[in-house]
């Protein structure tokens, strides 16, 4: 046997291979192992094969271990015929119902703590994407409830709470990219510092994303907003790869799982396995699941497409009555004891007029156009390409508008149309704001759908 050294999260990792197999290979070997989670909770000694693998429920394993108990393709036997090998394999299945049993359980006996109310909902910002078996809405509400239990402004950091409104802890803004590697372990292993001062040093930030400091990341909700979506992700990939049936979960308990996993997979796991946690820590989870559970029955039976917000929300017009808004204006600024001003005629040109109210009628068609596509409900990894050709026009119609509305909006300043300024601006505002939601939400989320495995887009 030749063998072979590597380090993973901190550990050294001895491994034993056959005779001829390069330190090239066995490196390669290695990193699969280390990316489907089978390094995870391993102690020095411990044996790393298909066996072991699917004791421990990771799927990977169980697949294999099964081809080896059924037989290598066009061989007459299985290539493990052990009691103990098939005995590992049911208890792999075994666990992954015990999982199941465990979670349902949870979720049947504990009380919703502080579940999150339609006003929250309406407050948080809209999920980029879907996220594994989890809806664009669903991520959303449980970003509400996340945030919900942790009640602190987006602006703040304590000790006690962590850091924005979802309290992130030092360990999660490392998984995040955000803090360099070994921040959390060097500097606040055993109380030895406080989270407050220790991220107040702009040389533990790692500059992602362009947050370069504590400060460039409690001023940027979006930037809070993204961190906690992609904990989950990553959460939840890794729980699945490490065992846990999350395809057999229905989204109340996906959530849950996700919200946990996004704070600690190793806590997440021990969590579904049923294992001996702490009490505080056992009633933080189980609190964070049943309160997820809530959000998103919430979400799902009680908020109405308008709160979804699903799709676009096109400009209303003529929703004012002039005469009334124009005749209150009259008796107020009439008064003879208020000194008036002079805003130029007064009177709109006509020209400038005209080229706005064809600009208003093109826009109202974008918009027309946008609504009757419905991207954000109705795409799929198969029609993915294609709704993203429509979402670049739209981006590209939207910026042309946009581009024309400002040149005119200046022009109408400079001629003091002041009436004609002010609604050239409104109509403006709302171009942008679909521009916004295209470059930023829909676009991102379409190149998701086309390469799963890449990181989501950063929207700020």
């Amino acid at each position: 046997m030749n063998q072979y050294s590597f380090t993973f999260g901190g550990k050294t990792f001895q491994v034993d291979v056959p005779v001829g197999l390069t330190e090239a290979q066995a490196r390669q070997i290695f990193d699969q192992q280390s990316k489907t989670g089978a390094l995870v909770g391993l102690k020095p000694g411990d044996i790393i094969d298909a066996a072991s693998q699917a004791a421990a429920a990771v799927p990977g394993a169980t697949a294999q271990f099964t081809q080896a108990l059924s037989g290598i393709p066009g061989g007459l036997q299985g290539a493990l015929t052990s009691p103990d090998a098939k005995a590992a394999l049911s208890g792999a299945i075994d666990q992954g119902e015990q999982i199941l049993s465990n979670i349902t359980k949870t979720l049947s006996s504990t009380p919703v703590t502080n579940g999150m109310s339609i006003p929250e909902f309406a407050k948080q910002a809209e999920a980029l994407v879907p996220i594994q078996g989890l809806s664009s809405v669903d991520v959303r509400a449980g970003l509400s409830q996340a945030a919900a239990l942790v009640g602190q402004a987006s602006t703040e950091i304590s000790n006690a709470l962590g850091v924005g409104k979802f309290g992130f802890d030092a360990s999660q803004l490392e998984t995040a990219g955000l803090l360099k590697p070994g921040t959390a372990s060097t500097f606040l292993s055993q109380g030895a510092n406080e989270l407050t001062s220790i991220l107040q040093s702009p040389t533990v930030w790692t500059g992602a994303g362009g947050i370069s400091n504590l400060d460039s990341f409690l001023s940027n909700p979006a930037a809070q907003n993204l961190t906690q979506q992609n904990l989950m992700d990553s959460g939840l990939s890794a729980v699945k790869q490490l065992g846990l049936p999350l395809d057999k979960l229905d989204s109340k308990a996906l959530a849950g799982v996700a919200l946990n996993a996004a704070k600690s997979i190793e806590t997440t796991l021990d969590w579904a396995k049923g294992q001996a946690l702490s009490a505080d820590i056992k009633a933080e989870y189980d609190t964070l699941a049943k309160d997820a559970a809530f959000a998103i029955g919430t979400a799902q039976e009680k908020l109405n497409d308008a709160l979804k917000q699903e799709e676009f929300a096109l400009p209303s017009e003529n929703t004012v009555d002039r005469a009334t808004l124009d005749a209150a204006v009259t008796r107020l600024f009439g008064n003879d004891k208020i000194p008036s001003f002079e805003y130029g005629s007064g009177e709109r040109d006509e020209a400038l007029d005209a080229q706005y109210k064809d600009l208003q009628k093109q826009w109202a068609d974008i918009g027309d156009n946008i609504a009757a596509a419905k991207i954000r409900s109705t795409s799929t990894a198969e029609n993915a390409q294609a709704n993203l050709s429509k979402a670049n026009g739209f981006l590209a119609q939207s910026r042309a508008i946009e581009g024309q509305l400002k040149t005119l909006q200046q022009q109408a300043a400079a001629k003091l149309n002041v009436g004609l300024a002010f609604d050239i601006g409104v109509l403006l505002a709302d171009v942008q704001s679909i521009i916004d939601k295209l470059l930023y939400a829909t676009i991102p989320w379409l190149r998701s759908l086309l390469n799963p495995d890449a990181a989501p887009a950063t929207p700020f």
